[in-house]
């Protein structure tokens, strides 16, 4: 998908959360954000900027994780090897696999995530997962 963004013209940008028809997307030159509805070939249809994270906007994930990608979760004192079954493009919401018991979830987890830099389940949203890559 061609965007150049409408405040710098920078060509790369990192998408964000989506819904509907629309994806909200950040310039990773200057971090202007904007909501973006893509028509047929690439045209943008709509467009309106959204506050940076730098003036309030939402915190988006530090890493987007791709389906297949191993893991480690963690949840308070608990690490397991894991690995990511189902992503979304923006990587706000994931399916994870993993090894033992999580609080109290055994084989698979659905996250979200939550703005702050943790996922929570989607199952119980009391509790809160930190993803990190395996080096």
């Amino acid at each position: 998908m061609t965007f150049r963004c409408p405040e710098c013209g920078g060509k790369e940008y990192r998408p964000g959360p989506m819904g509907g028809a629309s994806i909200n997307v950040e310039c990773r030159k200057c971090k202007s954000r904007f909501n973006v509805i893509f028509g047929d070939n690439e045209r943008i249809d709509y467009c309106e900027p959204i506050e940076r994270e730098s003036e309030g906007g939402g915190h988006w994930p530090d890493f987007i994780f791709i389906k297949g990608e191993s893991v480690l979760i963690n949840h308070n004192a608990t690490r397991s090897p894991g690995k990511v079954l189902m992503a979304s493009s923006n990587g706000f919401s994931l399916l994870v696999a993993f090894d033992g018991i999580i609080a109290n979830h055994a084989g698979m987890l659905p996250l979200l995530y939550d703005g702050t830099g943790t996922y929570r389940s989607i199952i119980d949203t009391s509790v809160c997962i930190k993803l990190e890559r395996m080096q």
